[in-house]
């Protein structure tokens, strides 16, 4: 059964997926070009959070095995719509986020999955 944290983390990656779709495989060029800027939006905040001192907690929403699924088919659909930078980019931001929390720089839990 679905909690609101896995509702929540649906909508939220639904959406961004179907942004993809419309932006960058039918080529809807303003929402393809958002899709990239937050790409390296979220990119660019992990390595901040890398490099500072500050400890916060950061709750999974999914099982690692589902998020790490999602975002791969989101790298490949990104990929083979031409995006190689973006695709890049995102999969760099996933690798980044594992790096934080293997760090310890946030404290990861599993939500009531």
């Amino acid at each position: 059964m679905l909690n609101s944290r896995h509702s929540t983390w649906l909508l939220t990656n639904s959406i961004l997926a179907a942004c993809v779709y419309f932006g960058m495989v039918a080529n809807v060029y303003l929402v393809g070009s958002a899709v990239s800027v937050f790409v390296w939006v979220m990119l660019i905040s992990y390595g901040f959070v890398l490099l500072s001192n500050k400890k916060k907690v950061f709750t999974r929403q999914v099982p690692f095995v589902v998020e790490a699924l999602y975002d791969i088919a989101l790298c490949m659909a990104m990929v083979a719509a031409g995006w190689h930078v973006t695709a890049i980019a995102y999969g760099m931001s996933f690798l980044t986020l594992e790096m934080v929390i293997s760090h310890g720089r946030v404290e990861a839990k599993e939500s009531d999955l």
